[in-house]
């Protein structure tokens, strides 16, 4: 489960009130980090040899409406299908995934939403996924 960044509040808040029109990135991109971001960014995005963005075509599909979770009462946002990263082409171990953020460009960019995960050890030839109807976001 995830946080809104700090940019895409003010983003939203500047749609919805007067302030302009938020354009909607036809793709968002997945990054894994092995130490955590936060509302305002930071964190270490992984940077071995062989990990990317995971690019993903900003659509309904992929990003179903948000929903009522009917246990909590709370909004939530998942994602609609699994998300797979390339495989560890490596030798090594990458770095021990401990988060994740969606941004809104392949490299450098806007960090849209992140969140933790537990520690994970992305082995040789061993990929990170987000399972299909992870949740990525909830209402506080």
């Amino acid at each position: 489960m995830g946080s809104k960044s700090n940019y895409l509040e003010l983003r939203l808040l500047d749609h919805v009130l007067g302030a302009g029109t938020v354009t909607t990135p036809a793709t968002v991109y997945f990054a894994l980090y092995s130490a955590v971001p936060s509302d305002t960014g930071g964190g270490t995005e992984l940077s071995v040899s062989g990990y990317a963005r995971l690019a993903v075509t900003n659509d309904a599909t992929n990003f179903p409406a948000a929903t009522t979770n009917g246990t909590t009462g709370k909004g939530e946002k998942k994602v609609g299908v699994a998300q797979t990263f390339a495989s560890n082409s490596g030798g090594t171990n990458w770095p021990t995934v401990v988060g994740w953020a969606l941004l809104d460009a392949s490299t450098g960019g806007n960090q849209l939403l992140w969140g933790e995960v537990a520690p994970l050890a992305i082995t040789p030839g061993a990929a990170f996924v987000i399972p299909a109807n992870a949740v990525i976001w909830r209402e506080d």
